[in-house]
């Protein structure tokens, strides 16, 4: 009899993904209130706060494939991300 799943969970890549959704997520409000502040006229109040988020998407992106890498568990059926 086949095993009921051939998809291998990894806790460590789910965590990564969740921390990737939050940083995009994080990034995407921050956009969002830069929008806003240039529409009122207040200029541009969060070059650096935008500049942070996006390098933690970045970081948190390049953890993952470094992950899926050294790990493999991206190889799996329904696991497939950024390769």
């Amino acid at each position: 009899m086949p095993p009921r799943s051939s998809v291998i969970l990894c806790v460590e890549r789910q965590q990564l993904i969740a921390e990737l959704e939050k940083a995009v997520a994080d990034f995407n409000r921050i956009t969002s209130a830069q929008l806003a502040a240039l529409r009122n006229g207040e200029g541009l109040m969060f070059v650096e706060h935008l500049a942070a988020a996006g390098l933690r998407m970045d970081r948190t992106r390049r953890a993952i494939i470094a992950h899926d890498e050294e790990h493999g568990c991206a190889k799996t059926p329904r696991a497939v991300f950024l390769n």
